[in-house]
């Protein structure tokens, strides 16, 4: 993993980093994630005020070159109907996932 791009959500008053519950499982990020930050699917919509900004972080620290590339929208997103963060559901997931790769 040497270059990563991150998908920027915002509707008209917040934005969110969309990535993979594998990326950040990679990262060792899954038990920082705060629950302002929603999960859907195998994806996290992290929140750009704090979850986002440890992924960035986290992400210089390791040297990995990474690209943001924003989409806007000007009525409320559909991320605030996904489920909120939580480390136990992300970690389900990501084993689930796991399994079915190792199965497949």
């Amino acid at each position: 993993m040497q270059r990563i791009t991150i998908n920027i959500y915002n509707d008209p008053s917040h934005g969110w980093g969309k990535v993979s519950i594998d990326t950040l499982q990679r990262l060792n990020l899954l038990n920082n994630i705060s629950s302002y930050s929603y999960i859907n699917n195998n994806h996290v919509y992290l929140e750009e005020d704090c979850d986002l900004s440890l992924l960035l972080k986290r992400l210089e620290e390791l040297n990995i070159r990474y690209k943001l590339k924003n989409n806007y929208a000007n009525k409320s997103s559909k991320i605030r109907s996904y489920e909120y963060y939580s480390k136990d559901k992300a970690m389900h997931r990501y084993l689930t996932n796991l399994y079915n790769h190792l199965t497949s």
